[in-house]
């Protein structure tokens, strides 16, 4: 039994990763077997556990789009950079297989923003459309929130681009709003974050940008 016991412990050792772990297909989950303070990878960003109240920006590349079209997933691409964040999500906010991390947009709500239910499906379509030529499969930085209720983040999507010889972070939760794909939704917006967004929004409808053509 002794004998046995070895050889399966050695061929489960035999499948371990650099970071002395592996990915769980009975739970969808990745395991650490013999996890370290610091795993032999090391860490590609400087980050911490989640806590409420305490924003961490980290970036990855974006990888899916959901389709309530309020959510994007982002993979990170090393293993204990994601694990470090991801040990705190929940079933639905994490693929650890992937090493995807699901980001809940703040403000802004394209299929929310339609009243009318026939032109949802038509919104949806331009709107994943648009999505997909902006940032899909382009490195992205996000400013996580963490939600300890329902396990997930909040927050912000960024780009990072040049303007006159400097590199600057351009804010895609607010340029939703700017090309009128989204309306703002001002739940949780701080005064400065609602002047902004709302000068934005203002500009949407003076332009008659997406969805404000037909209003």
């Amino acid at each position: 039994m002794l004998i046995l016991g070895l050889i399966i412990l050695g061929g489960c050792f035999s499948n371990l990763d650099e970071d002395g772990g592996h990915y769980d297909q009975r739970t969808n989950r990745y395991v650490y077997v013999r996890p370290k303070k610091v795993p032999p990878s090391g860490y590609s960003q400087k980050v911490t556990q989640p806590r409420p109240g305490k924003p961490q920006m980290i970036y990855g590349r974006a990888a899916k789009i959901d389709e309530d079209l309020k959510s994007i997933w982002v993979q990170i691409e090393d293993r204990p950079t994601y694990q470090m964040i991801a040990e705190s999500l929940s079933k639905g906010n994490r693929e650890d297989k992937e090493r995807l991390l699901r980001l809940h947009l703040r403000y802004v709500s394209p299929l929310g923003s339609i009243v009318e239910p026939g032109l949802k499906r038509q919104w949806q379509d331009y709107t994943t459309q648009t999505f997909e030529r902006q940032f899909m499969n382009r490195r992205v930085y996000l400013e996580i929130h963490y939600q300890p209720e329902s396990r997930q983040l909040e927050g912000y999507l960024f780009q990072q681009v040049k303007q006159n010889g400097e590199t600057e972070f351009f804010n895609l939760n607010r340029w939703m709003i700017e090309q009128g794909l989204s309306v703002f939704f001002e739940a949780g917006a701080s005064s400065d974050e609602i002047k902004e967004y709302r000068t934005a929004q203002t500009l949407a409808k003076t332009q008659k940008a997406g969805l404000w053509n037909y209003q």
